[in-house]
């Protein structure tokens, strides 16, 4: 009875490490605003002040409101800098965390200038203790994209363990600080990578044992 009541533990604890660690990896799919099922050609109307995507809300920031512009453009209008599919464009600058509050990594995401394409753009992260990390990107400016749109580039991060994340169009050259960032892609904490195979390894082990058992 004591051996049986030991392997149904395991069983329970390896199923819980392959839930959660299933769970944590689902929730870093990344971020491309297709959810907010918006049709092709159009954008949210009126214009959100925050919209939420993917497990993350997004919030106009503090250089929007000093510019006057309290809100945020979602959709696929030909006009913005276009990729074909739905994607956010702010004025000026963006704040995006998880809507449960929890920590996050951030590996990449896709940003286009507005219009004209080329300017500089600021991304600054900021973790559980309010310390930050930035960097600074140059938009090539290059007008190749679908319909003949700005179109839009990846960078890369590698940042782990954020609270929030800003981005900051600091080209004064643009008009009404306007910019379109899409397919943010999280990246799970090496922690959830560990449970999930942590899970995977008990139940194997398992596995084997009960062929061992039935010989």
């Amino acid at each position: 009875v004591i051996i049986m009541t030991k392997v149904k533990n395991f069983v329970g604890l390896a199923a819980c490490g392959l839930i959660l660690g299933v769970s944590q990896v689902s929730q870093a799919a990344g971020v491309d605003f297709e959810d907010l099922s918006i049709p092709l050609g159009t954008q949210i109307s009126p214009n959100p002040i925050s919209v939420t995507s993917g497990g993350y809300q997004f919030n106009y920031g503090p250089d929007s409101i000093f510019n006057s512009w309290d809100h945020l453009h979602a959709g696929s209008e030909a006009f913005w800098a276009n990729n074909g599919t739905t994607v956010l464009t702010p004025h000026y600058d963006v704040i995006f965390a998880r809507t449960d509050s929890s920590l996050f990594s951030l590996g990449s995401m896709d940003l286009a200038g507005f219009p004209g394409g080329e300017g500089t753009m600021q991304v600054i992260g900021t973790y559980a203790d309010s310390s930050t990390i930035s960097t600074t990107f140059t938009l090539d400016g290059i007008v190749d994209g679908i319909g003949g749109s700005v179109d839009f580039e990846t960078f890369a991060f590698g940042w782990n363990n954020l609270a929030s994340v800003r981005i900051v169009n600091t080209d004064p050259g643009s008009v009404s600080g306007l910019f379109s960032v899409d397919n943010i892609t999280p990246v799970p904490e090496p922690e959830t990578y560990a449970m999930l195979l942590a899970g995977l390894g008990l139940l194997g082990f398992m596995a084997h044992r009960r062929k061992e058992t039935a010989v």
